[in-house]
């Protein structure tokens, strides 16, 4: 597994730990390489690869190739930008709602868990999962609570 991260507060052994568990979850086996990045990235490779000009969190581009015996499933980049701005826009959210101000600990946990859920979920789309309806994208989140708890990740209501 071959694993690119640019600053990333997971690491290499937790995001091999991510894909890992994501990947025995649905009973799937394989090479997966992760790579974090930034937003311009992210939508660089959306436009020139899919032909979309818009951005996303996580893009997954599936492979069939056969090597060393192991099957490499594809590769799934990530927007550690984009993680960085959605846990602030909930931070903001939370602190409106309650009034109270929120520890840099609990942020850090929240970046941590929208990191490896945008991971977990490229990896699902590598395993043959698809999110192209509410039906679908509803049992795609169901997997990525599953595997974010199995892991221990904090758990926060999932918002657009």
């Amino acid at each position: 597994m071959r694993i690119d991260v640019k600053p990333c507060p997971l690491g290499h052994v937790r995001v091999r730990r991510i894909v890992k568990t994501t990947l025995e979850s649905v009973k799937t086996f394989g090479a997966v390489s992760v790579y974090v990045t930034d937003d311009s990235t992210v939508r660089k490779l959306n436009r020139r690869y899919l032909g979309r000009n818009r951005m996303t969190d996580v893009l997954a581009f599936p492979l069939d190739d056969e090597t060393d015996e192991k099957t490499f499933l594809g590769e799934v980049v990530v927007s550690g930008e984009r993680a960085l701005k959605r846990v602030s826009r909930k931070s903001r959210v939370v602190q409106k709602g309650t009034k109270t101000a929120i520890k840099s600990a609990d942020l850090k946990k929240m970046l941590e868990s929208e990191l490896a859920r945008y991971i977990i979920h490229g990896v699902l789309h590598l395993a043959g999962y698809e999110d192209s309806d509410e039906q679908s994208a509803g049992r795609m989140r169901e997997w990525e609570d599953k595997v974010l708890a199995r892991l221990s990740f904090y758990l926060y209501p999932a918002t657009g």
